[in-house]
């Protein structure tokens, strides 16, 4: 699984956190480098550099990006029965991209007046697209 991961991350040269056999994670900056692969190098770290690990690390809030975030969460779901190959796709994965959308969507209609516009049929329609392109089936 971590090998998985860890090329995911090179791949996309992005970060990818998680809880992973006893709090490894592969992260950028950590403690332990490893081999590079394609992309740059990925670093191996094992815990938190700020020695939080085992503690919460704060609370989540109720706003746009977490909406966004429980929405595209729900069309994956609903995606997921129709294309079961979503699922070959690591969870960690899916989780990263979720929030990174949630984010993009924020930044992509900024300034938007929801009152004019249909959210839902708005954040639907993104992260079926997002979706389906990450897993190669819409192009």
């Amino acid at each position: 699984m971590v090998d998985r991961i860890y090329k995911a991350a090179a791949e996309r040269n992005k970060t990818v956190t998680g809880k992973v056999n006893l709090w490894m994670a592969v992260c950028e900056g950590g403690e332990k480098s490893v081999e590079k692969i394609d992309k740059g190098s990925v670093t191996m770290c094992y815990g938190y550099k700020d020695g939080n690990e085992g503690k919460r690390q704060g609370e989540i809030v109720y706003n746009k990006t977490s909406e966004n975030l429980v929405e595209i969460s729900l069309v994956y779901a609903d995606l997921l029965e129709k294309h079961r190959e979503l699922s070959s796709i690591d969870s960690i994965n899916w989780k990263q991209m979720f929030v990174q959308w949630a984010n993009d969507f924020e930044t992509v209609n900024e300034g938007i007046d929801w009152n004019h516009e249909d959210y839902l049929e708005k954040i639907e329609k993104f992260a079926r697209h997002k979706i389906l392109e990450y897993a190669g089936l819409e192009g």
